[in-house]
């Protein structure tokens, strides 16, 4: 599990993600996103509040899901990976629209169903997840120095 008792849970544990289709909408700063530049609508909860953006560990984990066939976010996404193995995902969310790429590989074993028996789907491993996130400011201030302590500059 993800601890070892209740007592011990993270406080933003577990990440609860609403996934939903690609559609438009207006940022929280104001810009409309079309359609067109996103592949699924990601809403996230921090610690009991609706997150501002996307977690980068939630845009990771919802990359490397788009991947595998049977999970809610590959259902949903707009476009598909380029390949089998490889893709990058572009998620709406309140602030806007970020690109997570993500690259998978086939794990050893023959491909087997959830019975176990063999010809179901590959078994697949991330390789790598990557997506770039821009600073935003977080303070703005004056420092106040007295004369004499520059004047030794």
């Amino acid at each position: 599990g993800i601890a070892s008792s209740a007592d011990s849970v993270p406080v933003g544990e577990p990440k609860v993600v609403l996934v939903g289709p690609a559609g438009g909408f207006t940022a929280s700063g104001g810009e409309e996103v079309a359609s067109r530049d996103v592949d699924v609508t990601l809403r996230a909860v921090s610690v009991g509040n609706a997150h501002r953006t996307i977690p980068g560990t939630v845009a990771m984990c919802a990359a490397a899901a788009s991947m595998l066939e049977k999970t809610t976010v590959h259902a949903v996404a707009r476009r598909k990976p380029e390949t089998s193995l490889t893709r990058v995902l572009h998620i709406g969310h309140p602030a806007g629209v970020t690109a997570v790429g993500v690259e998978m590989k086939e794990s050893g074993g023959a491909p087997k169903t959830a019975s176990g028996s063999e010809g179901g789907a590959k078994d697949l491993e991330v390789v790598h997840t990557s997506l770039v996130r821009s600073a935003r400011l977080i303070m703005r201030g004056e420092v106040l120095v007295p004369s004499e302590v520059l004047s030794s500059y």
